[in-house]
This record gives structure tokens, sequence and C-alpha cells, in this order.
């Protein structure tokens, strides 16, 4: 039986953070220009919907209430989808920048033989060898037709591993159709846990981040059986 090589998620957070982390390694640090453009972006919309529910609430309560039971429905339906509207989109935008303000605890580490991701209070380790099911989600993946002249890995914070044939790898992907909201995820084989690994570019492109993945998981994987 192979021995196990895999590192303590300490020690493999801090010799990515030390600068002189190995060839073969990918960290992949949280991208503050995608999280600052997130807090705007989901901030906006949250005005929007705070400026439609304020009056549309004055405007109809109590008195649309008061009209029958097919204007209450219709009414508190339109009240539901602006106050989802406003106060989610206002709590994504606080989360990116709590996110934002504390962005150096945020980090994942991908090895030959670990996956490691920190986030704030939170470590999460995995051995290379007990990734399995590795899932995306709510992504529309363009082929080499609709997107030719795309990089497949634009936004993904590459480490010291080579670029270029990666992208080479990741030329051609099957389409999916979005019917979820964005996520990728794997199955940590040791107790059947789900682990979320993203569920946004804000440590690189999702699509990219499942490839590396699969990538490094497929290797371990044929070096156990060899």
């Amino acid at each position: 039986m192979e021995s196990q090589h895999y590192m303590d998620a300490e020690t493999v957070l801090a010799t990515a953070r030390s600068g002189i982390a190995p060839q073969t390694w990918t960290i992949l640090p949280l991208q503050r220009a995608h999280l600052r453009r997130s807090v705007l972006n989901w901030g906006l919309l949250s005005g929007v919907g705070f400026i439609l529910l304020i009056p549309a609430f004055f405007a109809t309560v109590p008195s649309n209430f008061q009209a029958g039971r097919g204007s209450s429905v219709v009414t508190g339906a339109l009240l539901l989808i602006l106050g989802a509207v406003a106060f989610g989109s206002l709590g994504i935008a606080l989360y990116d920048w709590f996110r934002l303000q504390h962005a150096e605890d945020y980090l994942i580490v991908i090895t030959p033989d670990d996956y490691v991701k920190a986030e704030r209070g939170r470590i999460t380790h995995v051995p290379m060898e007990y990734i399995s099911y590795i899932t995306l989600r709510g992504i529309k993946i363009p082929t080499r037709e609709t997107d030719n002249v795309r990089d497949p890995v634009q936004g993904i914070g590459m480490g010291p591993i080579g670029v270029g044939s990666f992208n080479r790898m990741l030329s051609t992907r099957p389409r999916r159709e979005m019917k979820s909201a964005p996520s990728l995820a794997f199955v940590d084989t040791r107790n059947d846990k789900v682990v979320v690994v993203a569920t946004d570019d804000s440590f690189g492109d999702l699509p990219s981040l499942e490839r590396l993945i699969q990538i490094n998981s497929d290797a371990k994987e044929r070096s156990r059986r060899s």
C-alpha cells in the first residue's frame, strides 16, 4: 500500500503563504477586485429593491389586505418578492464586504496530495485521495464553437503551476444548463460529507477550479493504482 504523503492543514497554509511553495501547488487567494464588484452590484440591487419596496408597502398596507383575498395574495406576493430582492441583496453585499475586509484569512491551496481551504475561523482539509464526486452546478460551460477565443481560466489566480498547459487541458468542455445557484462541491469519502469549494468566482473561475481539482484527484488515483 502506498504511504500517505499529505501534510497537515496548518503546514500547507504556512508553506503557501511563505512564498516558497513547490511548483506543483496552486494557491488561490480571494480576488479582491471580484469582491469589490460584487459588493457594488449587490448593493445597488439592494438599493433598487428598497426604493421599490418602501413606497409599495405604504401604498398597499393595510388597504389592499382589506380589499379581499385575491388582492391580499397578489399584494403579499409582490411585497415578498421586493423584500427578498432588497434584504437578500443586502445580505450578500454585507457578506462580501466582510470577506473583503478579512481577505487575508481566506485561501485555497491545491497540491498533488491535499485540498486545503482557509476561511475566517475555519479550515477545511481533505487529502486528495478522499475527494470524489466533484460536482459543478448552475454554470453554463461554453463549447469550443461558442467561445473559441475566451481564456477558460480567465479570473483564476493560478499559483506557480504552469498556466499554459493548464489552459490547453480546459479548451473543450460540454455545455451545461443553468438550473440552480452556482456552486462547486465534492464528497469527502472518509465520512460522505459534501464539501463546498465555492459558490462564486471569488477564488477564480468555477469551471477552471473544478477541472483543477479533478486533474489532481485523477492523478492521485492513478498514482495509488500504480
